[in-house]
């Protein structure tokens, strides 16, 4: 505490006082007449001698009134509701997830990363809104999921809300054995898209901004696809089996049948890949283990129809490029991308055959515009305060003959580069100790 500066009076109106209790004490109670007596000494006659005109009836704290409004606008994958209470965790394992709180946009469904443990398998996830009278549990996207990495994603109906809207949200992921292996909050807001019909600044004339990929979205089936997610597309290759055995090609002259087989072509999406925005109109770009697998036409057995197949082939680029920005309709144009090289070579003599450009993720060229989305937020009663960090980059890519939008890809923020990426030790969900529970 701030010492206050004491008067020139303060020193004699001490001694005065000390004076006068002095005298007082000098006196009992008989010498000055008066007779002191306490009526009720042990309170029997007032049994609650301070009653609290207004109890709280949730000592643990103000559960918000909307919770079950809240909830029954929640949309997950293949959600089923529960009534009661979320069940508690058995809290064996650590669970991380992607990001300090989640933004939610009108009509766009994010990616959540949540990072396990190495072999665990997460199932479904229960979600709870503290103070709801039920909760619900949802399937995460199973078909994405690698070892250490699982994606869950949901939408908020907003149809009955005024725009936006803060609350938090419980979860607690599911092994394969059903039991709740972690348990955590995160604060939630839900908020329109920006509106840049009064005009718009180039986001990036202030300083450098980098975006992680996060997801891509096909317009036309809603179908997502994500960091390192396997694809696999079937092939139906022909060669030709005779007396000498298989042969990959020229049946015709050999008098050979002809043969196909059914194998796979397998490609997976880079784990990770970000862009880097400068002031100046340039950018750089990194890609991270971009991987594919193709069939062995020399070694497959086309007459026991065996497909055999090649090494995995892995890649890492750097890249680098120029961009545009359009004030009059704020988007943002990638003009040109160039990253590194690769040498090709015959897959039947081994002969050099040129160089080929690694892969590049990120759209460039006048069929493909991005635009940034630019939230400022505060929400103190949920610790809630948004500004650089969770902008969204949306990259939309055009059909060249129909110049129809055929994909929208969603770049996140990295607000947080020099950490591992954008992982997170979410808070605890405690229902014991208060955790969770939103104040309104």
């Amino acid at each position: 505490m701030k010492n206050l500066k004491k008067s020139k009076l303060y020193y004699p109106f001490v001694l005065l006082v000390v004076l006068v209790l002095a005298v007082m004490y000098s006196c009992n109670e008989d010498d000055i007449g008066i007779e002191v007596e306490d009526p009720d000494p042990v309170g029997q006659n007032d049994p609650d001698p301070d009653p609290d005109p207004d109890p709280d009836p949730d000592p643990i704290g103000t559960i918000n009134p909307d919770a079950n409004k809240i909830s029954e606008s929640l949309v997950f994958r293949n959600g089923i509701k529960h009534d009661g209470e979320m069940p508690i965790s058995a809290n064996i394992a650590d669970i991380a997830i992607d990001r300090e709180h989640i933004v939610l946009v009108e009509g766009v469904k994010p990616a959540i990363l949540f990072r396990k443990p190495s072999g665990m398998v997460l199932q479904t996830m229960y979600s709870y809104v503290p103070g709801s009278d039920s909760y619900q549990e949802a399937e995460f996207e199973m078909e994405v999921e690698n070892d250490t990495m699982v994606y869950f994603n949901f939408e908020f109906d907003s149809s009955d809300w005024e725009l936006p809207v803060a609350f938090e949200l419980a979860m607690a992921p599911i092994d394969s054995n059903g039991t709740p292996v972690d348990a955590f909050v995160v604060p939630v807001v839900v908020v329109e898209p920006t509106d840049n019909s009064n005009g718009c600044t180039n986001p990036f004339e202030d300083g450098p901004l980098q975006f992680f990929w996060r997801y891509t979205k096909n317009l036309n089936t809603n179908e997502l696809t994500y960091n390192g997610q396997v694809i696999t597309y079937p092939i139906t290759p022909t060669g030709c089996c005779g007396p000498n055995g298989s042969y990959f090609h020229g049946c015709d002259p050999k008098g050979l049948q002809a043969v196909t087989i059914h194998a796979e072509f397998k490609t997976w999406d880079p784990e990770l890949e970000s862009i880097t925005f400068y002031p100046d109109g340039t950018l750089t770009g990194y890609l991270q283990n971009k991987g594919s697998r193709n069939i062995d036409q020399l070694e497959s057995d086309y007459c026991n129809g065996i497909p055999a197949y090649l090494p995995e082939a892995r890649v890492d680029n750097i890249y680098s490029g120029t961009y545009t920005f359009n004030p009059n309709d704020c988007t943002i144009t990638i003009d040109q991308l160039t990253g590194q090289v690769e040498p090709v070579y015959s897959e039947f003599t081994g002969e050099y055959l040129g160089d080929w450009p690694k892969f590049i993720g990120a759209g460039s060229g006048p069929r493909t515009t991005y635009k940034v989305d630019h939230f400022i937020l505060e929400f103190p009663e949920l610790g809630i305060y948004v500004f650089d960090k969770n902008d969204y980059l949306y990259e939309y890519n055009d059909d060249p003959e129909t110049g129809q939008t055929l994909r929208q890809r969603v770049w996140l923020n990295a607000y947080n580069v020099d950490s591992d990426h954008w992982f997170t030790e979410a808070r605890k969900y405690d229902p014991a100790k208060g955790d969770g529970l939103p104040t309104v």
